[in-house]
């Protein structure tokens, strides 16, 4: 099984990523990739 690289964000990333996480207003496809990418941040696995 592959391994995926670690994801490392910086503070700016991960605020902006937070908020458009939380956006009412934001298509549901960037609200989705945000979740993915701060979850892929967090240490989540893809599976």
């Amino acid at each position: 099984m592959r391994v995926a690289r670690p994801v490392v964000l910086s503070a700016e990333q991960r605020d902006l990523l937070e908020s458009r996480a939380r956006a009412r207003s934001a298509p549901a496809r960037s609200v989705e990739r945000a979740r993915i990418v701060l979850l892929a941040a967090a240490g989540m696995q893809n599976k």
